[in-house]
């Protein structure tokens, strides 16, 4: 409730929140009602067997990483959109700009060079499915997104899944997080969205802690 609370109060200018469940209903129309009685926004529930039609086979999941996979796939969805995690939520008024800036998408990163636990395990991973898609040798950092809310692209999460088909099933094949899986729909793949899509310039604006941001070129 939380996170639907403080998007209703802090972003109304969303046109729409669609929550993702397995086959539950978490009633949030009724919390809605009677937190906040003259809200405009529309909230849909997604059930997994949408967002997984034609991949029926790896249900039921546990694994968060298959799901924001397919998350591009919710019937409805804007081209550019916002992924949340339950447990994330602004604290403040934000603005559109605060994560979509001349048609690009402000993301925060950092680099690492060790992997002590299964999440950074999961971004080396997917760092390196990035280099090896792009015909580029290994390097000893990896990329991290920083865990908040993802600005991200319908279109180019289409267009990546196409392009990473094969990596990807290893993803939806796994009901619950491995230290062996990837991640493709954040900010570790998208940076090198320019040359896996062959775009002049990527969508995706980076903001690095302790450092300038700055367009990646």
């Amino acid at each position: 409730y939380y996170c639907v609370a403080s998007i209703l109060r802090y972003a109304p200018w969303v046109r729409k929140i669609f929550i993702v469940t397995d086959s539950q209903n978490p009633h949030v129309d009724e919390f809605v009602a009677r937190n906040f009685p003259d809200n405009k926004i529309p909230i849909e529930l997604i059930d997994h067997t949408v967002l997984f039609r034609g991949y029926e086979q790896y249900l039921p999941t546990f694994n968060s990483l298959a799901i924001s996979t397919m998350l591009w796939r919710i019937p409805g969805l804007s081209d550019s959109f916002l992924y949340f995690n339950d447990d994330m939520f602004p604290m403040k008024e934000c603005k559109p700009t605060d994560f979509f800036r001349d048609g690009k998408g402000v993301i925060r990163v950092s680099y690492h060079l060790l992997a002590l636990d299964m999440f950074k395990q999961i971004c080396r991973n997917s760092t390196r499915a990035a280099r090896e898609a792009l015909g580029l040798r290994p390097t000893f950092y990896f990329m991290r997104p920083q865990h908040i809310c993802s600005p991200m692209f319908k279109s180019e999460c289409e267009e990546l899944y196409a392009k990473v088909k094969t990596e990807i099933a290893t993803i939806l094949a796994e009901d619950s997080e491995v230290d062996q899986n990837l991640t493709f729909t954040k900010a570790d793949l998208a940076r090198s969205l320019k040359q896996i899509l062959g775009k002049n310039w990527p969508k995706y604006r980076y903001l690095f802690p302790l450092l300038k941001d700055y367009w990646e070129d």
